[in-house]
């Protein structure tokens, strides 16, 4: 099953809606993420634009989730940095768990984040985290900076090894994010090792 995450910064231009459509039909997504649309949703018009059945938003309306007609997907916890689903689809082996994540600026507003993830962690099932994270794991993933203070990569760090979270890697570019000076990656996925074990398989 195709997701696609998109960190679009801004949805009201007609031109990035319409790339974003032949992109969902290209890959035949049956997720679609957005971040950053940067404007109100309205439910019916955006679902009709982009091809999808239904959409949901998060509290701060940083985070919209759309479905396809063959998925079903209810929010269980709307959080200002966060939406977290289950998504279940007749194909599917198990209803999956996905948190998608759309992180705060401040260090001390992302340990919310942090606390808010590990308390909804599923006790079974595959679980996915993904979206803009806006840190860094370390100086590595930066490009023109050093990655800036230490304290906010060790808290994102130490989030990981107590979720259990495995990165899932990448294809393409090591940097998703850049102001034409400083480098970063910012954007990612993770997955439970319950995800790993029911699905042999993720490209990201």
């Amino acid at each position: 099953m195709n997701c696609l995450i998109w960190n679009v910064r801004g949805l009201g231009n007609p031109r990035s809606q319409q790339r974003l459509h032949a992109y969902v039909k290209q890959h035949r997504v049956k997720v679609l993420v957005v971040l950053e649309p940067m404007i109100p949703l309205d439910q019916r018009f955006i679902s009709r634009r982009l091809g999808f059945r239904s959409v949901t938003s998060n509290i701060s309306g940083h985070i919209w989730v759309f479905s396809s007609e063959v998925v079903n997907v209810e929010c269980d916890l709307d959080h200002v940095q966060l939406l977290h689903v289950r998504v279940s689809a007749p194909f599917l082996p198990s209803v999956l768990f996905c948190s998608f994540v759309y992180a705060k600026c401040d260090y001390i507003e992302r340990r919310d984040l942090w606390a808010t993830l590990l308390h909804i962690k599923p006790d079974v099932g595959p679980w996915l985290v993904g979206g803009d994270f806006n840190i860094v794991r370390d100086a590595s993933e930066c490009l023109g900076t050093s990655g800036g203070r230490r304290l906010p990569m060790d808290d994102f760090n130490e989030f990981i090894l107590a979720s259990s979270l495995v990165d899932a890697g990448f294809e393409g570019s090591s940097f998703t994010w850049t102001n034409k000076t400083i480098w970063k990656r910012l954007d990612r996925v993770f997955v439970s090792t319950d995800w790993c074990d029911r699905f042999h398989s993720i490209r990201v």
